[in-house]
């Protein structure tokens, strides 16, 4: 039978319930979120716009939605909404790395130097 060591329990519990303060690696993330989270917004915005237009040019082909708008031959309309919503997902692809890219580059130096500092080399 293994004996629980009562302090290693102690110390488990108590680690859920503190948050070790480190400022450089707060800094750090800081950092990281800032290179990070214009893309993302960027990314998740024009993504969800690109979706919901190559899905009204689906519904307009293959539902009547069409007839509501006075359209007696959707397809044309549809394909072309469809192929504005897939075009727009692709320059967003394309615009999203862009900018992650020309921020990675704008803040290396200084997340490289922070992280130098907290491994110790």
């Amino acid at each position: 039978m293994t004996q629980i060591d009562p302090q290693a329990v102690a110390r488990k519990i108590r680690s859920q319930y503190t948050t070790p303060s480190n400022p450089q690696l707060d800094a750090l993330r800081a950092l990281d979120r800032k290179v990070k989270r214009p893309t993302l917004i960027l990314g998740t915005v024009l993504g969800i716009f690109s979706a919901l237009t190559m899905g009204a040019g689906m519904s307009l082909i293959m539902t009547d939605i069409g007839s509501y708008f006075g359209l007696a031959n959707p397809l044309l309309p549809g394909v072309a909404i469809g192929a504005a919503g897939l075009i727009l997902a692709l320059v967003n692809l394309v615009l999203s790395r862009a900018i992650l890219k020309t921020r990675k580059a704008r803040y290396a130096g200084e997340i490289v130097a922070l992280s130098q500092e907290l491994i110790g080399e």
